[in-house]
């Protein structure tokens, strides 16, 4: 990274790889460059990878951090192999006395290898931006200690502590949530029940609501773009989902709704992570339901054109209440009609939007869905997803950075 000395840097300690599915952290990273010189770290393993096959490749960068930069202002830093906690295997009781100590161990050689690759970079005093626990585990905050900086900055994408796969080291991820937030400069959120739950921990807590790539989103309203050859011919009308399918996923709904519709196409965009179970097992095998895979994101709003009714499907147990989710305005931008889950964070935009209660109501919904198109209604949801444009959070971010730091970013 050829480092302009004008412009300040932010390490930006990601959840995931650079490659991984393109989402929250990628969209505002490509933004911030235009102020800010970015180094982004990569945990030590991509989301849904083998950890054995993840740490394999990860020695690689023993030797020295094998550093890239996919776009200018922006550097990329693989992070060396984490020990795995066997959080899902190891009972609470064993756990309470191991996993504190294998979040000691990944991060002191993680803290190690970092301040080695920011010295190499002539990295100083920049802003710190850990984007949730990552694979740093309940040590994550010590970042904040070890490595000089202008600004220390948490942003809670996920409640981690209620996942279900945490559930084990929950008590412990939560006072490492907490500590986290204490020793934060400031504090971010995605969702506003994200901001409420932390507000007695940090005087300085900022709602920065997840955003949309509005132009790229809204372009198969504006003028016709070719249908893609997988969706193309599917029987209508066509319920449809996009995004990373995993443990949120309410599959007895999903089943529910492919069995209500038999005559229509269930479509569900993206990688496909959900823990196996007969249920799981009965959808994928149902006629009218189709697993079309993950999709450049260029390539999304051309699939949500042909959706007459767009799902957010989730089951509202653990981090799932607290959640924000990114395809609302995704969907919002085509102008489709959207049917969620009961998520708190979405009463805001309850006027444009329909959410169920029950499993009966969410296909009440999805029926009225088909027949909601009239003009005026396409237009109030395009409006709303251009008010949460993802350069609009990155002005957000930049101007809540500049307020605290008495910076001023390069234009």
């Amino acid at each position: 990274m050829t480092k302009s000395k004008s412009r300040q840097t932010i390490v930006f300690f990601s959840s995931d790889t650079w490659n991984s599915l393109f989402r929250a952290p990628q969209h505002l990273v490509t933004r911030l460059t235009k102020n800010f010189d970015v180094v982004f770290i990569e945990p030590g393993r991509a989301l849904g990878k083998n950890q054995f096959s993840e740490a394999i490749k990860g020695l690689t960068s023993v030797s020295g951090a094998k550093t890239s930069s996919p776009m200018e202002g922006l550097t990329v830093v693989p992070c060396l192999p984490n020990i795995p906690a066997f959080r899902t295997q190891l009972p609470a009781s064993v756990l309470k006395v191991t996993y504190p100590l294998t979040s000691r161990l990944n991060f002191m050689y993680a803290n190690w290898h970092i301040k080695k690759t920011l010295k190499a970079l002539n990295v100083k005093d920049p802003i710190i931006l850990l984007w949730g626990f990552g694979d740093y585990g309940i040590d994550a905050h010590r970042f904040f200690d070890t490595i000089d900086n202008a600004l220390s900055c948490y942003l809670v994408y996920d409640e981690s502590p209620d996942f279900s796969h945490n559930e084990r080291v929950k008590t412990q991820l939560r006072a490492a949530d907490d500590l986290t937030c204490k020793k934060a400069d400031i504090v971010m959120g995605t969702s506003q029940s994200q901001v409420d739950r932390r507000t007695h921990l940090n005087e300085h807590v900022y709602f920065v609501p997840n955003g949309v790539d509005f132009a790229m989103f809204n372009e198969p309203y504006e003028q016709k773009v070719p249908v893609p050859a997988d969706i193309a011919d599917l029987p209508r009308p066509i319920i449809g989902f996009s995004g990373w399918m995993g443990y949120q996923m309410d599959i007895p709904l999903l089943l529910h709704v492919a069995k209500s519709f038999p005559d229509a196409s269930l479509a569900l965009l993206g990688p496909n992570t959900i823990p196996s179970s007969a249920e799981l097992t009965e959808l994928m095998n149902m006629p009218n339901v189709h697993f079309l895979g993950k999709k450049d994101p260029k390539n999304l709003a051309s699939y949500f054109q042909v959706f007459d009714a767009a799902l957010i499907p989730y089951a509202l147990r653990g981090h799932v209440r607290y959640i924000y989710p990114l395809k609302l305005h995704e969907y919002l931008a085509t102008g489709r009609a959207v049917v969620s889950s009961d998520l708190p964070n979405l009463y805001p935009h309850k006027d444009i939007l329909r959410l169920a209660k029950s499993k009966e109501e969410f296909v009440e919904h999805i029926r009225a869905a088909f027949d909601d198109h009239a003009p005026e209604m396409v237009q109030a949801r395009i409006a709303e997803a251009k008010k949460f444009s993802w350069d609009d959070r990155a002005a957000d971010m930049t101007r809540i950075f500049k307020e605290h730091t008495g910076m001023q970013p390069v234009n």
